[in-house]
């Protein structure tokens, strides 16, 4: 498994070491939350503090991830997701692309 690690180069998306993790961590969290979000409106519990929560969280992710071109987005969270590292991806761009993601999604949580 590749150790995680961000770019140091472009210093104005470079974070704390504890809140990339955090950030990691909720990017590969968002398929459970989607899956929950889903789980929760069919109950009819639209205004539970739980699905705004939830609600607020993903809609942050997919933001930050609106901001990406759509040709990194795939390796982006193919890389964060599952961990894939190598010759998958289109180029070196997407390890940029990758840190201005995690560094919006960090902004979008208010943990930056």
């Amino acid at each position: 498994m590749a150790r995680e690690w961000q770019q140091r180069r472009q210093k104005e998306y470079v974070m704390p070491d504890e809140v990339y993790y955090q950030t990691l961590w909720a990017v590969r969290d968002l398929p459970r939350m989607e899956d929950r979000l889903l789980v929760m409106e069919e109950r009819g519990e639209y205004g539970s503090v739980e699905n705004l929560s939830l609600r607020s969280r993903v809609n942050s992710i997919k933001l930050a991830l609106d901001e990406v071109p759509d040709i990194y987005r795939e390796p982006i969270l193919k890389n964060i997701k599952l961990r894939y590292t190598g010759s998958e991806f289109p180029d070196v761009m997407y390890k940029i692309w990758k840190q201005r993601f995690l560094y919006n999604v960090a902004r979008n949580l208010s943990i930056m």
